[in-house]
């Protein structure tokens, strides 16, 4: 009876280790199936965070793009961002300056080619019939005039532009234009303004001046 009652328990102990190690392998397993699933966690972590440098960085690259675009006038399609009139306004701005301004006014009792020199100069920015327009106005001699009488300098200080109108490669300026006048003798400077019309055509060459209407300087 001892002997059987030996075995029995020899073999409850037996049954005993194997279900130890049973549930040490099933716990291994898990152990395992958990660090597998936290390196898969940490590998998609890995990735969203790349994901998100890369799109940061892309962020970044257009931005840049962007304001170099502006920086430099030029979208896509070779657009010019800004006035589209400015390159006209440009024209037309040189010429009033030639037209009207005078550095010097003892240089125009002094210099007998003063005037011719500056109708060539004015030449530049007209076609041959805003040049024609120009004679017969008598804008320039107006400009000389006011000089002389007032004893002073004319610089151009800006030109507004009130409206513009295009017709096919006609450009209309209606203008406000602000001139200074300067003393040698000390007197205080005056700042007058003018308003005028102005029609400018496209050519080959460019913007031109094709007629002007008032818009200069006045005794």
């Amino acid at each position: 009876m001892r002997l059987a009652k030996n075995r029995s328990t020899d073999q409850y102990w037996g049954d005993k280790a194997g279900s130890n190690g049973y549930r040490l392998r099933a716990n291994g397993a898990e152990g395992r199936e958990e660090e597998g699933r936290k390196d898969e966690a940490k590998e998609e972590r890995v990735e969203k965070m790349m994901e998100k440098k890369v799109r940061v960085g892309k962020s970044f690259m257009l931005i840049a793009i962007l304001v170099t675009m502006l920086a430099t006038g030029v979208l896509v399609g070779g657009c010019t961002m800004g006035d589209p009139y400015a390159d006209a306004k440009k024209v037309f701005k040189e010429y009033k300056k030639a037209e009207i301004e005078i550095e010097n006014f003892q240089d125009v009792e002094v210099d007998p080619d003063y005037r011719m020199n500056a109708y060539e100069k004015i030449q530049l920015y007209t076609t041959d019939q805003g040049y024609d327009q120009l004679l017969s106005n008598g804008a320039l001699d107006l400009a000389i005039l006011t000089s002389l009488l007032q004893r002073g300098n004319i610089t151009l200080e800006k030109i507004n532009y009130d409206q513009v109108v295009q017709d096919d490669r006609h450009l209309i300026f209606d203008y406000t234009l602000e001139y200074r006048l300067t003393y040698p003798d000390g007197r205080p400077d005056q700042v007058r303004e003018v308003r005028g019309q102005a029609k400018m055509y496209e050519t080959n060459e460019g913007w031109k001046v094709n007629g002007d209407w008032r818009g200069i300087p006045e005794p």
